[in-house]
């Protein structure tokens, strides 16, 4: 008999733990308000300046990031850099260069992983001493960016950049936001064929403000909505629409947000809430503010400072890891690249 109870009190303490930890997951993640992170590396020996950061979840559930790093932006020693945040080793590896094009400066690197599995590197490789004289050029993985294809360029022509990551509509169509720099104007890249043939949209879009490096994401009526890095006149986020898969944008419209002429990166949930990673000042890169819509993107209620001291935190990346957890990357004192996590609830906490 008292090995029986001995037996059902262990089955009971069992079960107690095990709906402990349970609890102790989902609250976490979805309930309780959850921030953590950190600097990805201290210093690159050689590398006194990093910038333009980008996230991506692999298929074997690590997180890889990717940014540049030289002795100046667009100078010739201009890498870029590449590390691996693996939960197993709760840590991110040493920076390993990512590609280093011989004599040239690489810029702007972008991490996708499509809904097949492939990783995507998209790049630009400077040939000549501005943005203008750039070429995008792209890999690709199969095997979670342990190996890489060969070298691929996208558009031949020079004077295409690129700066926030790609997504898949729901009709197949893979979706780059980009921009022309002889112009300063953005485009879309569209193709149905990874790459092989691309079709060029956005051209319409023009404005006073000067537009550029969108940030795209899908509605759930179907319809696009992209927002915008001004660059000349208007320190103010702009925002198009488009309801036809990106072949037609709608004349640009101001938004509430400021722009100090610095990137700004927007992303979809998995619950249809929009995130969007800016710069909340018409002139200073800081403070580092994200925003939370639970609406399309019609009203933007919540809003959270990631950063506030008074140095430059930039060019943010934001994704959303298949826990559910948000994961901002972005440039930090342009000495270092700092990777950030949290939830939904902590976005809505009051300070």
């Amino acid at each position: 008999m008292k090995s029986y109870k001995s037996f059902f009190r262990y089955i009971l303490i069992l079960i107690l733990i095990f709906t402990a930890s349970e609890t102790y997951s989902a609250g976490s993640v979805d309930d309780q308000p959850y921030f953590g992170g950190g600097l990805i590396f201290e210093v690159t020996p050689g590398r006194p300046q990093c910038h333009a950061s980008t996230l991506t979840q692999l298929p074997d559930g690590d997180i890889l990031a990717a940014w540049y790093a030289g002795e100046a932006e667009k100078a010739k020693d201009v890498a870029i850099m590449q590390s691996r945040y693996s939960g197993s080793s709760g840590g991110w590896t040493a920076p390993q260069i990512l590609n280093d094009a011989p004599g040239l400066s690489d810029g702007n690197p972008v991490l996708y992983t499509d809904p097949s599995g492939t990783v995507w590197f998209i790049y630009m490789v400077i040939y000549g001493d501005t943005w203008d004289q750039c070429k995008i050029h792209y890999k690709t993985s199969v095997d979670s960016a342990k190996t890489w294809s060969e070298e691929q360029t996208l558009i031949k022509k020079k004077g295409y950049a690129i700066r926030n990551r790609p997504i898949t509509l729901r009709n197949g169509t893979m979706l780059l936001p980009a921009a022309n720099e002889m112009l300063y104007t953005p485009l879309f890249v569209l193709t149905r064929n990874n790459f092989k043939t691309v079709r060029k949209t956005g051209t319409n879009l023009r404005d006073e403000g000067g537009l550029d490096q969108p940030a795209v994401v899908q509605l759930s009526d179907d319809s696009l909505l992209a927002y915008f890095r001004s660059t000349m006149v208007k320190a103010i986020i702009m925002k198009s629409t488009s309801t036809d898969g990106g072949l037609n944008w709608s004349e640009p419209e101001e938004t509430q947000f400021p722009n100090p002429e610095a990137g700004i990166d927007m992303h979809r949930l998995q619950n249809g809430n929009l995130v969007l990673v800016f710069n909340d000042s018409p002139n200073s890169r800081h403070p580092l503010t994200v925003a939370l819509s639970e609406d399309d993107g019609k009203t933007w209620p919540w809003k959270r400072n990631i950063e506030t001291d008074s140095f430059e935190f930039s060019y943010p990346c934001v994704i959303q890891s298949s826990d559910g957890l948000i994961h901002v990357s972005y440039t930090w004192k342009r000495t270092n690249i700092k990777h950030v996590e949290f939830n939904e609830s902590w976005i809505k906490l009051k300070d």
